[in-house]
């Protein structure tokens, strides 16, 4: 199973490729809220919902898609992890 870093650099890359305000960010903000920043709208944790689940094999709830566990990146993985251990 993948760990915390695994998972986190797969989700940075994923926002790097899509995002060239991300791609050459030296620090990526994995704490701080990418919406909040204005690197990511609404569409774009729709998206990134679908890639997560896609990528990570892993079923996001309605329910489960908040702020407290897709506002950040390290919230996603979090999330990913949680998702993975549930399987």
């Amino acid at each position: 199973m993948m760990n915390n870093q695994e998972i986190k650099k797969e989700i940075i890359n994923y926002f790097k490729l899509g995002n060239p305000k991300l791609k050459n960010l030296k620090e990526f903000p994995t704490s701080e809220s990418l919406i909040s920043l204005g690197y990511v709208d609404s569409f774009g944790i729709i998206e990134s919902i679908s890639f997560l689940e896609k990528n990570f094999k892993i079923k996001i709830k309605d329910d489960e898609i908040t702020l407290d566990n897709l506002g950040t990146i390290d919230l996603m993985t979090q999330l990913v992890l949680k998702k993975l251990d549930e399987k």
